[in-house]
């Protein structure tokens, strides 16, 4: 292999690499806020069935884009960026089809709503007042991005749907009383901001309403993911190798509890 074509492949990855993560931080904009990746912060991510069909397909797609790039000539960044990369896309074609996230767990749509006005101002490397303009624009989708949670999730175990009860009633308070003390504190003094976090408030008060009355009158029994959901986890985000699978990690905490409970015996 000629250092040219070795150059070419590395090249070659690091588009793939850009376009995976500009994919990535688009269909997560919540996160990228946290990441400080803030491009989509006036953005909130799209749950909707049509959403996920689309992320499907992207994932395929970048997957087999990836394969046809040559191994060959990487560096060991790139190759480690590879792996990463590709386990990722594995994993989220299996999230995506499963109830444990948008398509059935309500908690997972109140956790995201939460933090997508919170995660502005975790910190202040941005200009604040870009910061309230994306709050603005957020809070005034939390209607919309709520109802899509009404619509796609029809049933739910009990423990996930009192879960996102919390949430909703914190969310509720936070966009209601909250919002208004960092506002004081920040010196916000744009009308709008406090208008939308009205708009906000009562979208989560009318969510806590739907999850008491209606979600929570239709439980179904937990279902867990199983062993071979938790070892694709091991295996293609972790990188542990085939033999440290679920029963290999079972019996290595069971050894590790009683061992250090023999040690606390000792010291005692």
């Amino acid at each position: 292999m000629t250092d040219s074509t070795n150059t070419d492949n590395g090249q070659a990855f690091d588009r793939w690499f850009d376009a995976f993560l500009d994919d990535y931080l688009k269909r997560r904009p919540v996160s990228a806020t946290f990441m400080g990746a803030h491009q989509y912060d006036h953005e909130l991510p799209d749950f909707s069935t049509e959403a996920d069909g689309d992320l499907l397909t992207s994932a395929k797609g970048l997957i087999a884009s990836l394969d046809a790039i040559p191994e060959e000539g990487a560096s060991e960044a790139q190759s480690h960026d590879r792996a990463l990369a590709r386990g990722f896309l594995e994993i989220q074609l299996w999230e995506v089809g499963s109830p444990f996230f948008q398509a059935g767990n309500p908690s997972h749509h109140t956790g995201e709503a939460a933090f997508s006005v919170i995660s502005l101002f975790q910190r202040d490397a941005e200009p604040q007042d870009d910061r309230v303009d994306a709050a603005i624009q957020r809070m005034s989708k939390l209607p919309a991005f709520l109802q899509t949670a009404r619509e796609r999730v029809a049933q739910a175990p009990l423990p996930w749907t009192e879960r996102a009860i919390r949430e909703a009633d914190a969310g509720a308070e936070y966009f209601a009383n909250g919002i208004r003390i960092l506002a004081d504190e920040r010196g916000i003094e744009r009308p709008e901001f406090l208008k939308q976090a009205t708009v906000a408030a009562q979208a989560f008060s009318d969510h806590a309403d739907w999850l008491r009355n209606e979600l929570a009158a239709h439980p179904v029994p937990f279902e867990p993911a199983g062993a071979d959901a938790f070892d694709r986890y091991l295996q293609k985000g972790h990188f542990l190798p085939a033999e440290q699978n679920t029963q290999w990690w079972l019996d290595h905490a069971r050894a590790q509890l009683i061992q250090a409970t023999e040690e606390m015996k000792e010291l005692a």
